[in-house]
């Protein structure tokens, strides 16, 4: 009976709904007592420690899953800090900058920096296709307040600058 409290409070702690771990409603007290054997005892443990792993593990994939939409929702929204990093997004989502790093490489398989650089570049591609937009304000927009170094960076990872670019798309 030790072991079944402990299961309990194990499941309790997870926040996993005992319904979501037994049968249909199935009192397991008196799931026990109907078994004449260890064996059958052994048996029921088991499986029902099985079913507990495997809903503690959906719970914490389904976690992991909400963090990194919130940071993903917050990169995309926030991408114009040019202040913007691994430890602010890890301070706003009250999770250390290791884990984020974790969380990225484990839903995006890329990193935090790979992940803001991809979304900085396709919104300056975006942005530069706008002919009222100076590039210097594009830069601004994305993240970037040096413009020489947007112009360097840019052409580094598109394969050509910026001016290339945005006269290709506007002509």
């Amino acid at each position: 009976m030790e072991i079944l409290s402990s299961l309990l409070k194990l499941a309790r702690l997870f926040q996993i709904d005992s319904s979501n771990v037994l049968p249909d409603n199935t009192d397991m007290y008196v799931e026990l007592s109907r078994f004449k054997t260890i064996t059958q005892v052994k048996e029921w443990l088991v499986s029902f420690c099985v079913n507990l792993m495997n809903n503690i593990s959906i719970q914490r994939t389904n976690k992991t899953q909400i963090i990194f939409e919130k940071a993903s929702d917050y990169i995309k929204t926030n991408y114009g800090d040019h202040k913007l990093s691994v430890q602010k997004l890890a301070d706003y989502l009250y999770i250390s900058p290791s884990y984020l790093n974790l969380l990225f490489k484990k839903e995006a398989n890329t990193t935090f920096l790979k992940y803001l650089i991809h979304i900085r570049l396709t919104k300056s591609k975006e942005l530069l296709k706008n002919k009222t937009l100076t590039i210097s304000a594009v830069a601004e927009k994305v993240g970037y307040p040096d413009v020489s170094y947007f112009s360097y960076f840019f052409k580094k990872n598109i394969g050509k600058s910026p001016r290339e670019f945005k006269n290709e798309v506007t002509s």
